[in-house]
């Protein structure tokens, strides 16, 4: 007698069992969130020491005309005061590239260019700042040690409190 054996039919698709998903241990995974959270906000090497306070004011000055804020709450810092001034040229440079849409024929394509150039240095230099970077532009950070800032500091606090 010949064995028989049930043999699948190669025509019929074969059913595959899902594999059974494992609970996730809850600790394991808010420690790896928070090992990824301490990274980002860990501090450049061989850099100064900033606080966390000073790297979100760096942070808020990469944002259009913010930068003036951010030295109006935080003075006394240097690494706010890097951050701010390259954040004011950004800003102004981001603005100025509005009036070249007036140039005709090449206008449209420069200012966008010039924009979008703005964007990625900001972008850029916000992450340098959030990581407690003292990163200075090559270019434009030459550009903003020559801002008076100090003085424009003292002149606003001069008009809102009304105090010489």
């Amino acid at each position: 007698m010949a064995d028989i054996t049930p043999q699948q039919d190669p025509s019929t698709p074969q059913t595959l069992v899902p594999p059974v998903a494992q609970p996730v241990d809850q600790t394991v995974a808010s420690s790896v969130v928070e090992d990824q959270v301490k990274q980002v906000f860990a501090s450049a090497p061989h850099q100064p020491a900033v606080k966390v306070e000073e790297k979100l004011w760096a942070l808020v000055s990469y944002i259009p005309l913010m930068g003036f804020f951010s030295l109006l709450m935080n003075p006394v810092s240097q690494y706010v005061k890097l951050h701010a001034r390259q954040g004011l040229v950004l800003s102004g440079i981001f603005f100025f590239s509005l009036v070249i849409y007036i140039v005709p024929f090449i206008g449209w394509p420069l200012g966008i260019l010039i924009q979008f150039g703005a964007l990625i240095a900001g972008l850029f230099s916000a992450y340098q700042a959030l990581i407690g970077n003292w990163w200075k532009m090559p270019v434009l950070g030459d550009l903003a040690d020559q801002l008076p800032v100090d003085f424009l500091i003292g002149v606003t606090k001069q008009a809102i409190t009304g105090q010489p």
